[in-house]
C-alpha cells in the first residue's frame, strides 16, 4: 500500500510537472499568437490602404481616359470640319485660277488688238 502511495505520488508529481511545462508552453504560444494576430491586423490595414489607393488610381485613370476620349473626338471633329473647309477653299482657289486665266487671255487679246491698232495708226500717219 505504501509503495502504491509512493508510485501514486511520483505519478502525481510527474503530471504536475508536465502541466507546469504545458502551461509555460501555452503562455509562449499565446504570446506568439498575439504577435501573429497583430501582424495580420497590420497586413490587413496595409492591404485595405493599397486597395483604396488602387481604386482611387483606377477611378482617376477612368476619368482621364474618358477626358482623353472626349478630347480625341473633339479633335477628330475639328479635323473633319477643317478638311471640309479645305475642300471648299480648294474649289474656290480653282475657280479664281480659272478666272485669272480667262482674264489673262482677254488681256493678251486686248493688248494684241491695241498693238495692231497702234501699228495701223502709225502706218496711216506715215502715209
Amino acid at each position: 500500500s505504501s509503495s502504491e502511495a509512493a508510485a501514486f505520488e511520483r505519478t502525481a508529481k510527474e503530471h504536475k510537472e508536465a502541466l507546469r511545462s504545458q502551461s509555460e508552453d501555452n503562455r509562449a504560444l499565446k504570446g506568439k499568437l498575439e504577435e501573429l494576430q497583430q501582424s495580420f491586423r497590420c497586413a490587413d490595414e496595409q492591404r485595405k490602404e493599397a486597395l483604396s489607393q488602387l481604386e482611387q488610381a483606377n477611378s482617376e485613370s477612368s476619368s482621364e481616359a474618358a477626358a482623353f476620349e472626349r478630347t480625341a473626338k473633339e479633335h477628330k471633329e475639328a479635323l473633319r470640319s477643317q478638311s471640309e473647309d479645305n475642300r471648299a477653299l480648294k474649289g474656290k482657289l480653282e475657280e479664281l485660277q480659272q478666272s485669272f486665266r480667262c482674264a489673262d487671255e482677254q488681256r493678251k487679246e486686248a493688248l494684241s488688238q491695241l498693238e495692231q491698232a497702234n501699228s495701223e495708226s502709225s502706218s496711216e500717219a506715215a502715209a
